[in-house]
């Protein structure tokens, strides 16, 4: 085997920056989910903005709905990308989804994802599934939303 141009020195191992100063962060729980846009575009034909009830927060429906300038497939892939935060965050917290035929857990419209232009996501849980972060010890998430060539993804970290 060729040894590696440019090999990290044995004594100089790599490490995360610190945290600023009386921060402590330790990973409780993490997750990860990919949706097809397409799907969510062939669903929001089919029913339209009854869709979105249920499944989203007022304010994340509306969010959605300004921000692609009332083009499906923008809304869509902006749909897409909060269904996939919402489907990393219950597999983060070990209990799944409920509604709509999913089974048990917590309510979709539970989890929500707050935008603000210039800023990152973030994820503000209510109900069920605040009291289920809670339970996990989780007391602060951390989010990385993308979507293209079709697909949305999301991953989530429980701090």
């Amino acid at each position: 085997m060729t040894p590696s141009p440019n090999p990290l020195p044995a004594d100089k191992p790599l490490v995360a920056p610190p945290l600023p100063p009386g921060i402590e962060a330790v990973a409780r729980a993490v997750g990860v989910d990919v949706v097809a846009v397409r799907r969510v575009e062939k669903s929001l034909q089919k029913f339209g903005p009854r869709y979105t009830q249920g499944l989203f927060t007022l304010a994340e429906a509306a969010y959605c709905q300004e921000q692609s300038g009332g083009r499906l497939e923008e809304l869509a892939n902006r749909l897409a990308a909060r269904i996939a935060v919402k489907e990393a965050v219950a597999k983060a917290l070990g209990c799944g989804l409920n509604g709509l035929g999913y089974g048990e857990g917590v309510p979709w419209n539970s989890i929500e994802t707050l935008a603000e232009k210039d800023k990152p996501p973030a994820i503000q849980l209510h109900g069920a599934a605040l009291a289920r972060q809670q339970q996990v010890g989780v007391t602060r998430w951390l989010v990385s939303i993308a979507h293209d060539g079709g697909t949305a993804m999301a991953v989530v970290v429980g701090v």
